[in-house]
């Protein structure tokens, strides 16, 4: 995968301006408020001319994934402060990007260049400048794209009667 899935699944907390610091620390520090924001995550991967989306819901500890059948599959989120926090040491490859909206919220745009098993990736992670949290991020390799939205409203857990059997 791109970047361990746990990691990409986090909001960003900037202030209003502080994406034009252009420093990677503004993602590492917003996935760091997403440890504890109820997140709505939509996923959608195009590889090789084929297209697959799937939903996960974040909150408590806990990363929910729609299945195909419509149940829900609970697993223990694994990234933490300190995996985070490694996953952005020494980062040096992100810059301002222009301001955009997302579904009419104003974002600050930061782009991150980085290389995955010697695979250039580029990304681009959409800020609220109300907020503080990721609305979208898109990565583009080669052979694939990602793109991810976040949402943050009426985030309803699922419940144990849509979580299959253990």
């Amino acid at each position: 995968m791109i970047r361990p899935l746990a990691t990409i699944l986090f909001g960003l907390v900037l202030g209003s301006g502080a994406a034009a610091a252009g420093t990677c620390d503004a993602i590492m520090n917003g996935q760091l408020k997403g440890l504890t924001v109820p997140t709505r995550v939509v996923n959608t991967d195009e590889m090789n001319g084929m297209t697959m989306s799937f939903e996960n819901i974040v909150a408590d500890g806990t990363i929910y994934t729609h299945t195909k059948d419509g149940s829900w599959k609970a697993e223990k989120q694994s990234a933490n402060e300190a995996s985070i926090r490694k996953a952005w040491t020494d980062k040096d490859t992100c810059e301002p990007a222009g301001t955009e909206a997302v579904d009419g919220e104003m974002a600050d745009v930061v782009a991150e260049h980085i290389n995955v098993a010697n695979m250039p990736m580029d990304s681009k992670f959409w800020i609220s400048r109300k907020s503080g949290q990721i609305l979208k991020s898109l990565s583009a390799m080669p052979t694939a794209t990602l793109t991810v939205r976040y949402y943050y409203d009426n985030i309803q857990v699922p419940s144990a009667g849509t979580l299959p059997a253990h």
